[in-house]
């Protein structure tokens, strides 16, 4: 089987996804990872803010569509935050988990690490009306939702943990 993690920015889908992978002892890719290893650019970021968001989509899906289509194995992929805006990408997942967190936190660990180009006008504002937007895709796919709000920082992935393996019984 294949997990995606999925998410919106900053929910900890690559870290939630690494520390998964580790305890089913499954390989482990980062979906911007793969598009940083295919691309001219230190950084996904970087790319779509030179390339735009049409090239950037098109590199999203072939990197993921590549994986899938090389890697027939279970594996544990972390999605980018905006996947669910590539509906050709997004297709491609099954198995779909959705790290449900606050829209206030999530915000905030944006803001800390940098706003991308999309949010710098009116940031909360911007960032309200896609949280909402992503997070009704995710809902709608997803497999498996795993609500974080409420998980201290230190029990979120044995939450996380827990609730995959009574998903799989």
């Amino acid at each position: 089987m294949t997990y995606f993690f999925s998410g919106i920015k900053h929910s900890g889908k690559s870290t939630h996804a690494k520390l998964f992978a580790e305890f089913k002892d499954l390989p482990f890719f980062d979906l911007d990872s793969l598009i940083v290893d295919n691309i001219k650019y230190d950084n996904v970021r970087e790319f779509y803010e030179n390339e735009g968001k049409e090239a950037f989509m098109e590199i999203e899906y072939q990197c993921l569509k590549k994986l899938l289509d090389t890697n027939t194995e279970s594996k544990v992929i972390a999605l980018g935050g905006g996947i669910c805006d590539n509906k050709r990408a997004f297709d491609l997942c099954t198995n779909l988990i959705y790290l449900d967190l606050d829209e206030k936190v999530l915000l905030d660990r944006i803001k800390y690490n940098g706003l991308p180009p999309f949010l710098r006008d009116q940031p909360a504002k911007q960032f309200h009306i896609l949280y909402e937007k992503r997070e009704k895709l995710y809902k709608e796919k997803a497999s498996l939702v795993i609500d974080i709000k409420d998980a201290s920082v230190y029990r979120v992935f044995e939450k996380i943990r827990n609730t995959i393996i009574e998903w799989e019984k």
